[in-house]
Parts: C-alpha cells; sequence; structure tokens
C-alpha cells in the first residue's frame, strides 16, 4: 500500500510531463504513419463452391430412380483444395507472365538492387531473378480462406495501386475458374 501510494504520488505530481510525454510520443508515431508509410488497397472477390457431376458416382448406372445417386466428396477437402491452388505457385507465375513483372511492380528492381547492392557483387538482376521476386511478392500479397462453415472462399490481394489490385484479383479468379 506505502508502495502505490508513493508511485501514485510521483505520477500525480509529475502529470503534465507524462501527459506531455504521451502526446509527443503519439504525435511522433502519427507523422511517421502517414509520411512513411505507403497506402496498400485491397481487391476481394468470393468464390462459391458446389458439387457438380463430377462428383456424383454411378452415373452409368440406370436405377430407375430407386437408388439415389451418391455425393464421394467433402467440402472442406475441396475448399482445401481450391486455396492451395488460389496461393500456388502455377497461378502466380501465371498472373506475373500475363502483366510482366515490370507492370505489376514497377519499383521491383530498383528496390532488390538496393537490397542486396551491400551483400553481393552483382547487384543487377537479370530477367528470370526479376520475375521469380515479383511471382514471390505476388504469393505473399495473396490472401485465401474459407468464410466461416459455408461453400465460400474469399480471395484478396494487396496493391499498392488500386488499379492493379482488382486487375490482379480478376485475373487470378479466371484463371481458378479455368
Amino acid at each position: 500500500s506505502g508502495f502505490l501510494r508513493d508511485f501514485l504520488h510521483v505520477l500525480f505530481k509529475r502529470k503534465w510531463f507524462v501527459l506531455l510525454f504521451f502526446l509527443s510520443t503519439s504525435a511522433t508515431v502519427a507523422a511517421v504513419t502517414i509520411f512513411f508509410m505507403k497506402p496498400m488497397y485491397v481487391a476481394n472477390t468470393q468464390f462459391l463452391l458446389s458439387l457438380g457431376r463430377e462428383h456424383i458416382s454411378d452415373l452409368t448406372l440406370v436405377t430407375g430412380g430407386a437408388v439415389a445417386p451418391r455425393f464421394n466428396s467433402n467440402m472442406d477437402e475441396q475448399i482445401a483444395r481450391s486455396i492451395e491452388l488460389l496461393t500456388g505457385h502455377h497461378l502466380a507465375e501465371r498472373v506475373v507472365q500475363t502483366f510482366g513483372p515490370q507492370i505489376l511492380y514497377p519499383k521491383l528492381r530498383e528496390e532488390s538492387t538496393r537490397l542486396w547492392s551491400g551483400f553481393l557483387s552483382r547487384a543487377t538482376l537479370d530477367e528470370q531473378q526479376l520475375f521469380e521476386l515479383a511471382v514471390e511478392r505476388l504469393m505473399y500479397n495473396v490472401g485465401v480462406e474459407a468464410a466461416g462453415k459455408s461453400s465460400l472462399v474469399n480471395l484478396s490481394f494487396r496493391h499498392e495501386n488500386p488499379e492493379m489490385a482488382a486487375k490482379v484479383t480478376n485475373l487470378l479468379a479466371n484463371l481458378y475458374v479455368d
């Protein structure tokens, strides 16, 4: 009880200093966030996964309607497969091939050259390395998740350019459907 009383006495005695410290720290964090953080835009789309004819067994047997067809599918497994495909390397490569690494990430070559110039003697990147860096960045910015217990899958993509975010999301969705 004595320690708490002494602590509160010092705190209230220096309340203007504590308040000034809190406000200056908050203002500094806000200024750094506003001036140094670049905005990221997110484009979203959803897929409705449904069981199709490929999941029905015994289609060739004539049952006369007496026996209902059996479904051989697990929706959780189908959602997991969809998530793997959407976040996989193959679709990311196709998106980067379609747009090109320089169009998708215009500053990628400069950023990677600055990053590696201190560590490597050869600071320039060839086209294959630039392509792989673009694929990795695209995969990092793609988000896919199941929407609760439903058969919906949410796809999102983050990018500095809102138009590019929408284009990449639409292309990923079209490539997945194809």
